[in-house]
Order: structure tokens, then C-alpha cells, then sequence
């Protein structure tokens, strides 16, 4: 995971020296870190021109699927964090008009009240 963690920073930062600064690494431990996920890739994913980084399409390939990762991970982390709040989660329900206006409202004002009050004496 810290190989495509390091990948996902270098695209982002388009340096090693600055993703290595943002990861709290070394420049030289970045550098491993990518060569060996290009031997595990088994091509080269990034363009070194100059001091210019660039994606290749392989790796411009890559980077979509480390996004998609990366947001996989943060919605799990975020589910993992509300499934140990007994108070989250959604409440879905339809109404018709009349009481969408009439009915509901008092009804989940005083439930709203409710859980404040709960979640006060918690």
C-alpha cells in the first residue's frame, strides 16, 4: 500500500523530492519505492525529462485506479467510523403533500429534540 500511496503523491506533486517532503520520507526511499512498482508493473510509469516528472499512459492509467482505491478506502474508514455510532445513519420515508407540510414536521421536530436530548446524556 505505501508503494501506491508514494505513486498517488509523486503524480500529484510531480516531483520525488516534494512528494518525499509531503510523505516525510527521503527522496532516495521514494525513488525506490517507484522503481520497484514499475518492476512490479513492469513498465515505467512516470517520464523523467529534465527535472520534470510526467506520467506515461501507463501511468496515467494506474493513477485512475489509485484514486478510485484511495476514495475506496476513505468511504470504508468513514462507514467503519459511523457503523461504531449507534445514532448515525439515514432515515428515508415519503409523504404526500399534506402531510409532508402538516404531519411530519412537528412529528420530526420533537424526534430531532429527542436525540438531542440523548445525546447530551451520553
Amino acid at each position: 500500500m505505501n508503494k501506491i500511496i508514494t505513486f498517488h503523491m509523486v503524480a500529484k506533486c510531480k516531483s520525488f523530492t516534494r512528494a518525499a517532503e509531503s510523505l516525510g520520507l527521503t527522496q532516495p526511499a521514494v525513488s525506490l519505492q517507484i522503481k520497484s512498482l514499475e518492476d512490479e508493473c513492469g513498465m515505467e510509469l512516470f517520464e523523467r525529462v529534465g527535472k520534470n516528472i510526467l506520467l506515461t499512459d501507463a501511468g496515467k492509467t494506474l493513477l485512475l485506479y489509485v484514486e478510485k482505491i484511495l476514495h475506496t478506502m476513505e468511504e470504508a474508514k468513514r462507514a467503519l467510523k459511523e457503523a461504531q455510532d449507534p445514532l448515525s445513519g439515514e432515515i428515508k420515508f415519503g409523504a404526500s403533500i399534506l402531510s409532508g407540510i402538516y404531519v411530519i414536521p412537528p412529528i420530526l421536530g420533537k424526534f430531532l429534540k429527542g436525540n438531542i436530548h440523548m445525546l447530551r446524556s451520553l
